[in-house]
């Protein structure tokens, strides 16, 4: 019985991990709604991925005027990094400017981090989202 009882033990275990590893490697969703960011709060701020079939590469498109391109890091479709440009004539200091872009999603929630220089000094945004599907 103790035998038993371990070897389910062991099973579940496994399992466990693969269940893990499979939701790990789940893509972005294609609408999410930001719930959250250090730059102040966007009622309305909403981004669409689009992602490229046979690459591993995500196009994103921000509703605030903002676009990128990102590439999965490490063969994971739920990390991506790369870089895009905020749309000129917006009336802001990220008019116009190029930014690096970090995505991560975890479960339903998609966290964003942008870095950019403005006059000389490194400035970072971060943000959260929530998958609208």
């Amino acid at each position: 019985m103790r035998i038993h009882s371990t070897c389910i033990s062991a099973i579940t275990s496994v399992f466990g991990m693969v269940v893990l590893s499979v939701g790990a490697q789940a893509g972005f969703c294609s609408n999410y709604q930001q719930t959250w960011s250090n730059a102040g709060q966007c009622a309305d701020c909403q981004l669409n991925i689009k992602t490229w079939a046979g690459e591993q590469a995500y196009s994103v498109f921000a509703s605030n005027g903002w676009q990128a391109e990102l590439n999965y890091v490490g063969g994971d479709s739920s990390v991506a990094s790369g870089g895009g440009t905020w749309r000129n004539g917006l009336g802001h200091a990220y008019s116009g400017k190029n930014f690096d872009m970090d995505l991560s999603q975890q479960g339903q929630t998609l966290s964003m981090i942008m870095s950019t220089v403005i006059n000389g000094q490194q400035q970072i945004i971060r943000a959260k989202f929530r998958c609208m599907g």
